[in-house]
């Protein structure tokens, strides 16, 4: 190979998170994690945010989308 890629193959994610009822927080997500370099944190590892607010609920940007039960 010389240098660069010339073409890429795509694969894409399919996950099930599952959340106690009623308590849809970041917090209890598969994909939060402690922030290595601050452990007083959290970070999204879907979108590599910082959450702020992993306790209080689902950021705006997360990717996961919810069934309708």
């Amino acid at each position: 190979m010389t240098r660069g890629v010339l073409e890429y193959t795509r694969a894409t994610l399919v996950a099930q998170v599952c959340f106690p009822k009623g308590e849809e927080i970041c917090r209890y997500c598969t994909f939060c994690i402690a922030d290595p370099s601050n452990h007083k944190r959290e970070l999204c590892l879907l979108t590599g945010s910082i959450l702020v607010h992993a306790d209080l609920c689902i950021e705006g940007n997360c990717p996961l989308r919810f069934e309708e039960v």
